[in-house]
């Protein structure tokens, strides 16, 4: 995880609104611990090696709005007044987290400065980045909610939080493609928190094959600390991918990367805040496919009941050969009754994810839970497994089981 001087550094760079906002959260959180000459002293150098003077000013501005040391921010008359208060305050800047009179102080001094600079009202300010919430239970989960809603809800939400840029994306490298125009969509998940899955290799190894093809995209999604968590459960808001913030329902396969046992735990929980079914069998034709893979999937049974397949060994090995399978199934069972509002086609009633299994049970390496019988010893370890014979249960439906 970067410091948060490099951060700025990085967002300055690219310039893009987001990243703009980014800055401004950045300053606001942070004010007299950031070491601005450092900041500058990079900014400067990339400004004159790129020959653009806004990288600077991309720092400056909100940073001289918002107020730092040695500097004279913007309406200094109720902004020093409410600066002043809150170093007085018992334990200063850094106890703002937990100190909610503090943290509402800070949060005004923020208001007054942006106001002041945008040449608005600070009620106007106030009033669309913290909005009064509505009542939990008159908002549903909406797991297929929109990119533009959910980006709302991070306008509102990531001031309140500890290491937004956890959540925002926007990265170097990063990856976005245009979601209309590419027919297959991977999301993959890392359960566990961005600081530690951002560089996990395998998982980018994947990224990048899936974003070389021109008819696949890829995109990322990390396990929520538990007050980001909390926000999104509190808002009805699922859980997203960082590039282009489509919720996990839209895409076609979510994958996730399973290097240890002690991450089983948060797979649940991110299939939850997705607002997908936790088990495997309870899953319809539309759902995504919900795949695993990783060094934690070399003994799969204890993940088994959640997972639509595991992948035993290479990832990249298969990767192609499952989301091809997945579209093919696809495309032989839509029917002609419209669209989700997602980019799929529904599909008919009848169809169950059944055929999807035998379909990706053909693939070396792919291993289908459900199409096989296992039995345990009393002490919980495996006794051993043979293929189906008879009927499965699939969606609250039976089918003819495969066997070979």
């Amino acid at each position: 995880m970067c410091s948060a001087e490099d951060l700025i550094i990085h967002k300055a760079i690219a310039g893009r609104p987001q990243d703009i906002r980014d800055i401004e959260g950045v300053i606001y959180r942070q004010k007299l611990a950031l070491d601005a000459g450092y900041i500058r002293e990079w900014l400067q150098a990339f400004s004159d090696l790129l020959e653009n003077p806004d990288i600077m000013a991309r720092f400056e501005t909100p940073w001289n709005v918002i107020g730092g040391p040695g500097v004279v921010p913007v309406a200094p008359n109720a902004l020093s007044c409410i600066m002043r208060t809150a170093r007085k305050s018992p334990g200063g800047f850094s106890s703002a987290g937990t100190n909610p009179a503090l943290k509402d102080v800070l949060r005004t001094a923020y208001c007054v400065a942006l106001a002041a600079n945008r040449g608005v009202s600070e009620y106007e300010i106030r009033n669309t980045k913290y909005p009064p919430r509505q009542n939990e239970q008159e908002l549903p989960m909406n797991n297929h909610m929109q990119p533009a809603e959910i980006s709302g809800f991070l306008e509102r939400t990531l001031l309140r939080v500890q290491k937004p840029a956890r959540y925002t994306g926007g990265e170097w490298n990063a990856v976005s493609k245009d979601w209309d125009a590419t027919p297959h969509r991977v999301a993959l998940a890392f359960p566990d928190i961005y600081d530690l899955g951002m560089s996990n290799l395998g998982l980018a190894i994947l990224y990048d094959l899936l974003n070389k093809r021109p008819d696949m995209l890829a995109e990322r999604v990390y396990a929520p600390w538990t007050d980001f968590e909390a926000e999104l459960r509190s808002a009805k808001v699922p859980l997203y991918s960082l590039e282009s913030r489509h919720a996990l329902a839209d895409f076609d396969v979510i994958g996730f990367s399973l290097p240890y046992e002690q991450l089983y735990t948060n797979v649940l929980n991110m299939l939850d805040l997705a607002g997908l079914p936790l088990r495997a069998a309870n899953r319809t034709a539309e759902h995504p496919l919900v795949l695993a893979g990783g060094s934690g999937c070399y003994n799969p049974e204890p993940m088994s009941a959640f997972f639509d397949a595991m992948v035993i060994g290479e990832g990249e090995e298969v990767v192609f050969e499952v989301v091809e399978a997945y579209a093919e199934w696809r495309r032989e069972n839509e029917g002609n009754e419209g669209n989700q509002g997602n980019g799929r086609s529904r599909f008919t009633s009848h169809v169950s994810r059944f055929t999807l299994w035998q379909r990706l049970a053909q693939i070396r390496g792919v291993y289908v839970p459900h199409l096989y019988a296992v039995s345990y010893h009393a002490d919980g370890t495996v006794a051993g497994g043979a293929y189906r014979r008879g009927r499965a249960a699939v969606g609250g439906q039976t089918h003819p089981a495969h066997h070979a």
